[in-house]
């Protein structure tokens, strides 16, 4: 799998990967414009979806491709499509 990426003053602005064999993307990538790019913080792509959707209430993903949300420490909670540790707020 070949990444190709867009890099300005050292920093990394979008990265994308070729298609499988048959135009699929891996998983944490969707199909944009014929090329794969990874979904972004606060959505993840596992093996069941077709698209990147946005991470489950309680969960939230800090990453660029992810195929899988990263819990909410106990007795914290978040909304759907949380980015980042910082979101998971409270208690229940």
């Amino acid at each position: 799998m070949q990444v190709q990426k867009t890099v300005i003053a050292n920093y990394v602005l979008e990265a994308y990967v070729q298609p499988e064999n048959g135009g699929d993307c891996p998983t944490g990538y969707t199909l944009r414009e014929s090329q794969c790019y990874p979904c972004h913080p606060g959505q993840f792509k596992g093996i069941m979806e077709m698209a990147c959707v946005p991470c489950p209430q309680d969960y939230y993903g800090d990453l660029y491709g992810l195929t899988e949300c990263f819990r909410c420490p106990r007795g914290t909670y978040t909304n759907t499509g949380a980015s980042t540790l910082n979101s998971c707020k409270g208690t229940f």
